[in-house]
Protein backbone atom coordinates (compact mmCIF):
# COMPACT_ATOMS: atom_id res chain seq x y z
CA UNK A 1 0.00 0.00 0.00
CA UNK A 2 2.85 2.03 0.40
CA UNK A 3 1.11 5.26 2.56
CA UNK A 4 1.94 6.09 5.95
CA UNK A 5 0.55 7.04 9.21
CA UNK A 6 2.26 10.76 8.33
CA UNK A 7 0.37 10.37 5.01
CA UNK A 8 -3.05 9.53 6.46
CA UNK A 9 -2.95 12.39 9.36
CA UNK A 10 -2.15 15.42 6.76
CA UNK A 11 -5.15 14.11 4.84
CA UNK A 12 -7.58 14.07 7.93
CA UNK A 13 -6.00 17.01 9.51
CA UNK A 14 -6.12 19.73 6.14
CA UNK A 15 -9.76 18.30 5.23
CA UNK A 16 -11.30 17.41 8.58
CA UNK A 17 -12.12 13.86 7.82
CA UNK A 18 -12.28 11.21 10.82
CA UNK A 19 -11.61 8.39 8.85
CA UNK A 20 -10.43 7.34 5.31
CA UNK A 21 -11.07 4.54 3.23
CA UNK A 22 -7.70 1.81 2.35
CA UNK A 23 -8.09 0.75 -0.94
CA UNK A 24 -5.88 -1.99 -2.69
CA UNK A 25 -5.93 -1.48 -6.35
CA UNK A 26 -9.89 -0.34 -6.07
CA UNK A 27 -11.17 -2.12 -3.77
CA UNK A 28 -11.30 -1.37 -0.17
CA UNK A 29 -8.97 -3.38 2.16
CA UNK A 30 -9.57 -1.44 5.35
CA UNK A 31 -10.46 1.39 7.41
CA UNK A 32 -8.67 4.09 9.04
CA UNK A 33 -10.48 6.18 11.87
CA UNK A 34 -9.37 8.59 14.34
CA UNK A 35 -9.69 5.84 16.89
CA UNK A 36 -7.25 3.45 15.31
CA UNK A 37 -4.64 6.38 14.73
CA UNK A 38 -5.14 7.09 18.71
CA UNK A 39 -4.71 3.56 20.04
CA UNK A 40 -1.36 3.64 17.91
CA UNK A 41 0.27 6.95 18.02
CA UNK A 42 -1.56 8.14 21.60
CA UNK A 43 -3.28 11.13 22.73
CA UNK A 44 -3.55 14.38 20.24
CA UNK A 45 -4.55 12.90 17.29
CA UNK A 46 -7.70 14.65 15.23
CA UNK A 47 -7.43 18.02 17.51
CA UNK A 48 -3.58 19.16 15.75
CA UNK A 49 -1.69 19.02 18.13
CA UNK A 50 0.87 16.05 17.20
CA UNK A 51 3.88 17.59 18.86
CA UNK A 52 4.53 14.88 21.41
CA UNK A 53 4.01 12.23 18.38
CA UNK A 54 7.34 9.48 17.29
CA UNK A 55 8.08 10.71 14.13
CA UNK A 56 8.97 6.57 13.59
CA UNK A 57 5.60 5.56 14.11
CA UNK A 58 4.34 8.37 11.92
CA UNK A 59 6.22 6.18 9.46
CA UNK A 60 4.29 3.13 9.68
CA UNK A 61 2.46 2.06 6.75
CA UNK A 62 -1.46 2.29 7.59
CA UNK A 63 -2.32 -1.13 6.85
CA UNK A 64 -0.59 -1.94 10.37
CA UNK A 65 -3.42 -0.08 12.54
CA UNK A 66 -5.99 0.28 9.82
CA UNK A 67 -9.51 -1.60 10.68
CA UNK A 68 -9.82 -4.69 8.67
CA UNK A 69 -12.50 -6.58 7.57
CA UNK A 70 -14.92 -3.52 7.19
CA UNK A 71 -18.31 -3.51 7.29
CA UNK A 72 -19.88 -1.55 4.40
CA UNK A 73 -22.92 -1.07 2.55
CA UNK A 74 -24.48 -0.61 -1.02
CA UNK A 75 -25.39 2.56 -2.54
CA UNK A 76 -29.18 1.11 -1.89
CA UNK A 77 -29.10 0.03 1.80
CA UNK A 78 -31.94 1.49 3.03
CA UNK A 79 -31.07 4.40 5.37
CA UNK A 80 -32.90 2.64 8.41
CA UNK A 81 -30.25 -0.67 8.00
CA UNK A 82 -27.58 1.83 8.30
CA UNK A 83 -28.58 3.58 10.78
CA UNK A 84 -28.78 -0.11 12.33
CA UNK A 85 -25.27 -0.66 11.67
CA UNK A 86 -24.39 2.54 12.71
CA UNK A 87 -25.85 2.08 16.32
CA UNK A 88 -25.68 -1.60 16.79
CA UNK A 89 -21.33 -1.58 16.14
CA UNK A 90 -21.22 1.71 17.80
CA UNK A 91 -19.69 3.22 14.83
CA UNK A 92 -19.29 7.01 13.29
CA UNK A 93 -19.21 5.94 9.91
CA UNK A 94 -19.86 3.04 7.21
CA UNK A 95 -18.21 3.08 3.53
CA UNK A 96 -20.19 2.87 0.87
CA UNK A 97 -19.26 0.57 -1.87
CA UNK A 98 -20.70 -0.60 -5.25
CA UNK A 99 -20.88 -4.14 -5.95
CA UNK A 100 -17.44 -4.81 -6.54
CA UNK A 101 -16.38 -3.56 -3.13
CA UNK A 102 -14.65 -0.16 -4.70
CA UNK A 103 -15.76 2.70 -2.14
CA UNK A 104 -18.18 5.67 -3.69
CA UNK A 105 -18.97 7.34 -0.30
CA UNK A 106 -19.03 7.01 3.43
CA UNK A 107 -22.13 7.39 5.38
CA UNK A 108 -21.51 9.16 8.78
CA UNK A 109 -23.49 10.11 12.00
CA UNK A 110 -22.83 13.61 11.12
CA UNK A 111 -24.93 12.98 7.24
CA UNK A 112 -27.37 11.54 9.76
CA UNK A 113 -27.80 14.48 11.87
CA UNK A 114 -27.81 16.74 8.57
CA UNK A 115 -30.66 14.88 7.16
CA UNK A 116 -32.89 14.79 10.29
CA UNK A 117 -32.25 18.95 10.72
CA UNK A 118 -32.79 19.47 7.48
CA UNK A 119 -36.62 16.94 7.58
CA UNK A 120 -37.20 18.41 11.20
CA UNK A 121 -36.88 22.18 9.81
CA UNK A 122 -39.63 20.98 6.49
CA UNK A 123 -42.01 19.87 9.17
CA UNK A 124 -41.64 21.80 12.52
CA UNK A 125 -44.64 19.64 14.18
CA UNK A 126 -42.43 16.84 14.36
CA UNK A 127 -39.58 18.46 16.67
CA UNK A 128 -42.32 18.65 19.24
CA UNK A 129 -42.68 15.00 20.07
Amino acid sequence: MGTTLTDVLNIMLINGFRELPVVSGESLVGLVTERDLRGALGRGVGDGDMDHLDEVGLDEAVDRVMTRDVLAVLPETDVREALRLLLEHRFGSLPVVDEAFRPVGIFSGTDVLGWTLEHLELNPAAARA
